[in-house]
């Protein structure tokens, strides 16, 4: 008896400890770009009210809807209220945001049947789309997280909705930069704090959205 309520009580840690990270964990997805070509992007912003360090972040790409993986490792730290953008190195000119962004090929060559998880030393605290799923749910469109989301979508393997997102159309690469679903206006730089990846870095920036 006192060797099943030891196991209990280890469940109720570790599931009390997933949970735990899922809330905490206040960096989230909050672009997704499918367009023409190469046009793609994809972007996470900080939504707490303090500045994170990346170290541990990770971007996954479920490919074509299957279980194949390519991951992308976050380094760095993100303020509070900042945008980093990963976009296709071969992608048209305005998504080649700069300062607040990273070229990223492999990653970032997505189709529109492809998932995305977004973890966190290894627990998924954010994704986007369908896992094991061959349905093009995510292509030709622009998605925007709803100002109202602040954590992140941690179950992985449901049924892909769009209800926590805003469609501004295919092509549109605006509201890269910024959370929230208008187009970004930089109001400035707030420190010099380093977002990098092996081959790049850049600086971090407060972003306000405009009303159009």
């Amino acid at each position: 008896m006192k060797q099943i309520k030891l196991k209990i009580g280890r469940l109720f840690f570790a599931l009390t400890s997933v949970v735990s990270l899922s809330v905490e964990a206040e960096v989230i997805i909050s672009e997704y770009v499918e367009g023409t070509g190469n046009n793609k992007a994809i972007e996470i912003s900080n939504m707490g009210d303090a500045n994170v360090n990346l170290d541990g972040y990770q971007l996954i790409k479920f490919s074509n809807g299957s279980s194949n993986q390519t991951v992308y490792n976050y380094r760095g730290n993100l303020e509070a209220g900042a945008s980093l953008v990963l976009y296709n190195s071969q992608s048209i000119q305005p998504f080649k945001v700069a300062r607040h962004a990273i070229s990223e090929i492999y990653i970032v060559k997505h189709n529109g049947n492809d998932q995305f998880t977004l973890n966190k030393n290894g627990i998924v605290v954010d994704s986007i789309g369908q896992y094991l799923n061959l349905g093009y749910f995510l292509k030709d469109v622009t998605l925007r997280r709803n100002t109202n989301i602040t954590i992140g979508d941690t179950n992985f393997t449901d049924e892909w909705t769009s209800a926590e997102w805003t469609s501004v159309g295919k092509d549109i690469a605006n509201g890269l930069g910024c959370p929230g679903i208008n187009r970004c206006a930089v109001q400035g730089l707030e420190s010099e704090a380093l977002v990098s990846s092996s081959d790049a870095a850049v600086k971090t920036f407060k972003y306000s959205s405009l009303s159009n």
